[in-house]
């Protein structure tokens, strides 16, 4: 839906097929890139585009870090508003909001969300 909510004006405005396709190939990469455990310092471009770091701190299991960085693509925003926080040379060390820590292997973790709401149904 955003997608759509962002091209839509863009291909209204007479944008090229090319520009089109580059932005959706960019937001593509970033996607995924945001949600690496990529350990990159970006440097600089951490205030500029979302990175790595800024992304995992959203998801950051400490209060201090709760409601913050939701910008998508632009950090500049969420210091507009006062969501920004990513402190300088940390990670979080836990993230989620459930009580403990998410299950060892990919399988178990793939389905523990859905096995948390079929218990919750069953009480």
């Amino acid at each position: 839906m955003t997608r759509a909510l962002v091209m839509l004006p863009l291909y209204l405005l007479g944008f090229e097929q090319a520009a089109l396709n580059a932005y959706i190939t960019l937001v593509g990469v970033q996607a995924v890139a945001i949600h690496a455990n990529l350990g990159i310092n970006f440097g600089w471009l951490r205030y500029i585009i979302a990175t790595p770091k800024f992304y995992h701190w959203h998801h950051a299991k400490d209060h201090r870090y709760m409601d913050a960085n939701y910008a998508v693509h632009l950090p500049v925003i969420d210091m507009i508003f006062g969501t920004y926080r990513c402190p300088k040379g940390e990670w979080p060390e836990e993230y989620g909001n459930m009580s403990g820590k998410p299950p060892e292997g990919f399988w178990k973790q793939l389905v523990f969300p859905y096995k948390r709401k079929c218990k919750k149904k069953t009480k």
